[in-house]
């Protein structure tokens, strides 16, 4: 009972909000909290939108199924750990 709250907050909070938001630091320098969240959720559905067609047309390419549950939690965290990446490396080439 209690993981499946969990899985769904956190769900929600890749789904909506994770990924744009680790794009705007990698896009833009200076941004108010405001903007940087707004951005954001309209960055981070542009990406699972993208996320959508990729792993279903890998799913139809290889001849599996392409989207479920996992396979989109482990693509958008890969996604999210190499935004981390490029922003660490980012930050160490701007100093």
């Amino acid at each position: 009972m209690i993981f499946d709250i969990l899985r769904i907050i956190f769900g929600i909070f890749f789904v909506i909000f994770m990924p744009g938001y680790l794009l705007t630091f990698l896009l833009f320098k200076k941004l108010k909290a405001i903007e940087r969240i707004s951005l954001a959720i309209g960055l981070n559905i542009s990406i699972v939108v993208f996320l959508g067609f990729f792993l279903t047309a890998v799913g139809y390419i290889a001849g599996i199924k392409g989207i479920t549950a996992y396979s989109v939690w482990l693509s958008l965290l890969a996604i999210s750990l190499i935004f981390i990446i490029l922003i660490v490396i980012k930050a160490k080439w701007t100093r």
